[in-house]
This record gives C-alpha cells, structure tokens and sequence, in this order.
C-alpha cells in the first residue's frame, strides 16, 4: 500500500501541476504567435526536436542509474547511493559539453532543415545555438532529480518546477510583449532552466545530507552500470529516432510553415501525453521497487491493471481531441491554422498508441531486458524511417504519421511477447489480444463519436466543442463501463477509489 499511496501522492502533485502549466502553455502559445509569428513557432518545434536527437550522448546514462538507484535506496545503503550520485555527476558534465560540441558542428547545416520560410541564415543559427545552450546547461543540474524519482519523491521536483516555471512564464510572457523579440524569448526560457535545476539541486542537498563525499563505483559496479548504458544507449537512440524526426521529415518533405501548423495541434496533444507522462512518472519508482521486491505473479498482476488504466485514460483523451481538437483550433488561433481531419484522426491514434505502450515499455525497462529493448528499439527505428520517408514522399504528412504508428504496433506486441514469454514464463497471447481489443474499440469510439456529433446541429465553434466534448467523454466512459465492469480490473479501481473517498470523509 506505500508503492500505491506513494505513486497517487506522486500523481496528484504531476496532475495539478500539468493543469497550472497547460494554462499558462496556451497563453504562452498565443502570445508567440502573435508578437513573433507562425514562422517563428515552426523553428522552435523544428530546433527543439533536432537539439532532442543531438542529446544522444545522455541517452542510456540516467535509465541505468535510476535502475541501479533502486535496491540501496531500499536497503538504505549511503555510500552505494552517494557513488552512483558522483557517477552520474561526472557523466552528465561530460554530456554537457557534448551536446555543446555536436550542437555546434551542426549548426553550420541547419538551414538545410528549413523550407518555405524566409530567415537569413545566421538568425537561423544563432537561434538554434540558443536551444543547444539551453540543452548543454540543463544537463549541470538536472541529474540530481533523479535521485527524488528513484526514491518515490517526485513531487518535490514537481512543487519546484510548477512555482518557477508559473512565475517565469508570466515573466516571458510579459517580455514578449514588450520586445517581440524571439532570441529575448530563447535566452528568457535559458535563464528559467537554469534557475529551475539550480533550485531543485538545492533542494536535493538539504533533503540527502549524506551525499556529500567523494565515493567512487568499484570496477565490477562500474562495469555493470556501463553495460546497461550500452544497451539503454541504442534503445533509447532509437526512440529518439521514432519520436523526435516527424517534424525534420515535415520540414524536409513537406513544409516548415507546415511544422508550425502541426505544432498548435502538438500543444492540445501534450497536454495529454504530459498528463500520461506524469502518471507513468509518479508510477516509476513504484514500479521499480516492485520488481526488486515481490514475485512475478505480483508484478504481472500490477502490468494488467496498469494497462487497463492506461487504456480508459487512451481512449478519453483520444476520442475527445479527435471530436474536439478542430473547433478548439478554430475558438483558439483561427480556422486558418487547421489540419486536415484525416490527419488529426491519424495523430489520435498515434496518442493511444503512446499511452497504451507505457506500461509494457515500463515493465520491459525494470525487469532489466536491456539487450532486448535495444533490439526491438532498432528495429522500429528502421520500420520509421523507411515507411515514414516513403509515405511521406508520397501522401505528405499524413505518411509520415503512419510511420509512427507501424512503429507503435510493432513495439506493443514486441515487448508483449518477450516480458511474457522471458520474464512471466507464460503465453503472451492473452494480453496481445486484449492490447488490440483495446485499440480496436477505441478506434471504432472514435469514429462512432464523430458521425454522432455530426449529426448534431450546433451554432458555431463553441457549441460543437462544447457538445462535441460532452458527446465524446459521455459515450466513452458508457462503453467502457459497459464493456468492463465484470473483470478484475475494473472492480480493482473501484475499490481503490471507494477506499480513498471513504479515507477522505474521515
């Protein structure tokens, strides 16, 4: 009951915070567009994704720390914590400086990335050498966060980072305003990360005194951390390569202006991938003791009903965005910002599949399968590039998109059957099976909410969002009660959330 108590403490703080930060991110959005300009908007999306897959030097480092932070935090072994810390010290200034390094050998190739705009070429790189500071400088500090995730904390790192980033975003906003001035608005966010690691790397000292030494990893701890380094490196270098290329091949293939149009959309839709994120996030610590902990019985069981509550919230936010994403965008900035709808029903999909594939992904990375995810990982990462290049160059963005999707596909059965047959020692069919039941009926919500709205007379943008809102969440959460209310899963959360209401009245 801690892990459990633990992770919705965890949750909850990630929740109200992702609520303050939407608010504040739609504000921020508005006043970008209109003091800077759409063109603008697109370079932020393009540079920030292209700076995401420079940070491949990071990649590997802190996932195989966090792995093997779990046992002495348990154990309360100091001195093993307080080395892994030093490790990760020097790991992470040594990434610093390669971030800034390999940032500035690309900067001189960066307006090959950029289409159908027109920005002289050293604004161009002197804008993206602003995103590749930002990226060097977060890594001096932000290592020590993960010593609060590890130890089931998180709401720390949330509670600072929530009251900094409401402050200086109405501060960024207000400079906006003032100057119009894109490069003030990069070094402003700068100055906001630094202050926000700085902070929280404070906070971390005070709370863990006993990090203060300089304990060194032996050698065959070293050679361990080094070997899940390795494998994580390509897993996650290949993640990289799925989630952080959609807007390079749209700048390339399709238009830049384009990135800037998809990236209004990619505002409304992180919002609720955050909103995910956090839940996994506040989870992860969880998770993690768990499979140092309990049985594999134990943990199989915890897997099902995590993929269950990943689908309901999968299938809400999906269903809802894609009846109610367009005349949101129409209230928000204006008709002439919108996407086609076939786009936003494949941007949808490509939501649930995300969310859906966390609980496995998460299960797959704490029962150590390290080789493996680096396997599967690489090869989705081919399955991307090829049919998101391929389709791209044929039907344009929406090709693209399906890449992901393929490659979301792939990843959830993939994972599905070596965590069942390696891990569980049983048959993966079962939960394969109800993976694509899951997704199935999502989709046919989807497309069962749209031709019901559709059939409403509305009165304009507001009343098709508001009732197109109301029609989504009403029939989906009817479906699913229908459809789910006899298994375990369903009773467990019902229970769980009866024994919270009945804490609370005391």
């Amino acid at each position: 009951m801690a892990r459990v108590r633990n992770s919705i403490k965890n949750i909850s703080f990630s929740l109200i915070s992702q609520l303050i930060t939407t608010i504040l991110s739609f504000f921020l959005r508005t006043i970008l567009i209109e003091t800077v300009g759409i063109e603008s908007v697109a370079l932020k999306s393009l540079f920030y994704e292209i700076v995401s897959v420079l940070a491949l030097s990071e990649l590997g480092i802190g996932s195989a720390i966090a792995f093997n932070m779990f046992r002495p935090l348990k154990d309360g072994d100091e001195a093993k914590v307080r080395a892994l810390m030093n490790f990760y010290k020097k790991a992470y200034r040594i990434i610093a400086l390669s971030v800034f390094m390999l940032g500035t050998a690309v900067c001189f190739f960066v307006p090959v990335f950029v289409t159908d705009i027109a920005f002289d070429n050293w604004y161009l790189r002197l804008t993206f050498m602003l995103y590749v500071t930002q990226s060097a400088l977060s890594y001096l500090f932000t290592y020590k966060a993960t010593l609060l995730n590890c130890d089931q904390k998180n709401y720390i790192v949330t509670r600072i980072t929530t009251v900094i980033k409401t402050i200086g975003t109405l501060l960024i906003i207000l400079l906006l305003w003032l100057t119009k001035s894109f490069v003030l608005y990069i070094v402003a966010e700068i100055i906001l990360t630094v202050l926000t690691n700085v902070t929280i790397s404070a906070k971390v000292d005070r709370v863990y005194p006993y990090l203060k030494g300089n304990e060194k990893l032996p050698k065959p701890e070293q050679k361990k951390v080094f070997s899940n380094i390795k494998n994580i490196f390509f897993k996650s270098m290949a993640g990289k390569i799925v989630g952080s290329t959609d807007n390079m091949l749209i700048s390339v293939l399709v238009s830049t202006l384009i990135v800037g149009y998809y990236a209004n959309y990619t505002t409304v839709i992180m919002v609720f991938r955050s909103i995910m994120d956090a839940c996994a996030q506040g989870i992860d610590a969880s998770v993690g003791n768990l499979y140092v902990s309990e049985k594999t019985e134990k943990c199989n069981q915890v897997i099902n009903r995590l993929s269950y509550a990943f689908f309901v919230a999968s299938a809400i936010f999906a269903v809802g965005i894609f009846v109610c994403i367009q005349p949101f965008i129409c209230l928000w900035i204006g008709s002439e910002f919108l996407l086609s709808e076939s786009t936003v029903f494949i941007i949808c999909i490509n939501l649930l599949l995300y969310v859906m594939s966390k609980p496995v992904s998460a299960a797959m990375h704490y029962t150590g399968m390290f080789d493996i995810g680096r396997n599967i990982s690489i090869i989705a990462a081919v399955i991307n590039l090829v049919v998101s290049i391929v389709l791209g160059c044929f039907i344009g963005i929406n090709g693209i998109f399906i890449g992901t999707i393929c490659v979301y596909v792939f990843e959830i059965a993939a994972k599905s059957y070596y965590l069942y047959t390696k891990y569980f020692k049983t048959n993966p069919s079962r939960y394969i099976l109800r993976m694509l039941m899951y997704v199935a009926g999502v989709i046919a919500l989807m497309v069962l909410c749209r031709m019901v709205v559709s059939l409403v007379p509305t009165g304009g943008n507001l009343s098709s969002f508001l009732i197109g809102g109301v029609i989504s969440v009403g029939v989906t959460v009817i479906a699913i009660v229908l459809s789910t209310f006899y298994t375990d899963n369903f009773k467990y959360y019902i229970k769980l959330v009866g024994g919270f209401l009945k804490k609370k009245q005391r």
